[in-house]
């Protein structure tokens, strides 16, 4: 004899099944069972099977698959809490890409609104002529190159005291800080343009630089050519606009650029403009000049 329930074989005549315990003689009453006696008249679904396939599917799919027969109970339940599972995953999925849109979408209306030059227009910007080397601090306006101690007289930046009283070789180039009220406000490069030994003071400077830590330090920010200057905005589009293709265009990790123009292509070591773009603001202007009249 098989139990309808279970599938299992009992004892042929059993009122009850000793496997699972349901009822195999419709004629019997529920009432003519034993006291004392606790008969499962139905199965029951395995609880921690159908909460497994629920934080599972793929198990809750296996379950309903090899339980279907022997256990049709358990194999439903998983069958829905995996079926359920599938569906809470699918409609999650479905709203993290729309809310990934729609802040995509955001964001790029807000880099539009901050940098609106980012946008292509056909207008043609006449080129700053970075090649007359003048810069601006504190409102003078300067040309490279200048003597040491003009730049000193006219702006209050000055070498520390162990510097200034450093020699230079003749027709060598050293590189210096400058300081400010005893923090460093710029970089440059003296160059002794004579035939004998002088005092760094004495020498001309033919190169200046300045970052974001210096104007951090409290420095004057030095205004270059088409008003760039560390602080400012600047994208590749107004960079070319402006000055045009870039002799030197590299870039470091994924969110600082380097632009270099030389007015020699011919001669890279000397001459030059360099603007370093850490997303999308200036954090460095160098200019050298290296003609000595």
């Amino acid at each position: 004899m098989i139990c309808k329930y279970c599938n299992k074989e009992v004892t042929s005549g059993s009122n009850h099944c000793s496997y699972c315990g349901a009822l195999l003689n419709d004629n019997l009453s529920t009432n003519n069972i034993p006291s004392g006696n606790n008969y499962n008249l139905v199965p029951k679904a395995n609880i921690f099977l159908a909460i497994l396939s629920f934080f599972i599917p793929i198990v809750g799919v296996i379950i309903f698959i090899i339980k279907k027969d022997s256990d049709p109970k358990t194999a439903k339940a998983s069958g829905i809490c995996a079926l359920v599972s599938f569906i809470l995953n699918f409609v999650c999925i479905i709203l993290y890409s729309v809310l990934f849109l729609v802040y995509a979408v955001f964001s790029v209306e807000s880099a539009i609104e901050k940098f609106p030059d980012t946008e292509y227009s056909d207008e043609v910007i006449t080129p700053t002529d970075w090649t007359e080397y003048k810069f601006m601090i504190k409102e003078q306006s300067l040309t490279l190159p200048i003597y040491y101690s003009e730049l000193s007289d006219m702006t209050g930046f000055s070498l520390n005291s162990i510097d200034s009283t450093m020699f230079i070789d003749a027709g060598k180039y050293y590189l210096f800080d400058l300081y400010l009220n005893d923090k460093v406000a710029l970089s440059i490069e003296l160059f002794n343009h004579t035939d004998e030994s002088l005092l760094a003071t004495d020498c001309i400077v033919t190169k200046i630089s300045q970052n974001d830590f210096h104007v951090f330090q409290g420095a004057p920010v030095i205004t270059f050519a088409d008003n760039i200057k560390v602080g400012s905005s600047l994208t590749t589009q107004k960079v070319k606009k402006i000055f045009g293709e870039p002799d030197m265009y590299y870039t470091e990790g994924i969110d600082t650029i380097f632009y270099t123009y030389y007015e020699d292509k011919n001669i890279t070591n000397s001459n030059f403009f360099v603007i370093k773009v850490v997303n999308g603001v200036v954090e460095e202007v160098s200019l050298d000049n290296k003609k000595i009249n």
